[in-house]
């Protein structure tokens, strides 16, 4: 399953499949450090966050998906701090 760490909500399921072959499939030339861990053994997803690296995870508001406007083109946004306020 894919899931947004930002929401805590699930995507989408994949059930069955190759796990290397599918992470293939989806993976993405974005590099952001590593500011979370991930566990979702109990059925819905638990985000630890690694201080104080949740703090430098930054990338651009057009390649987290928001909608593409001239304000926003050089606009970063910290995705530990956003995660935090949700």
């Amino acid at each position: 399953a894919v899931w947004d760490v930002t929401t805590g909500k699930e995507i989408q399921q994949y059930g069955n499949v190759n796990f290397e072959q599918q992470r293939k499939a989806l993976e993405e030339e974005l590099v952001v450090p590593a500011w979370c861990s991930v566990d979702c053994r109990l059925g819905s997803l638990c985000v630890n966050l690694d201080f104080p690296q949740v703090f430098s995870a930054e990338l651009y508001a057009v390649d987290a998906g928001w909608n593409r406007h001239p304000d926003l083109e050089d606009q970063k946004i910290n995705v530990g701090f956003r995660v935090l306020r949700g």
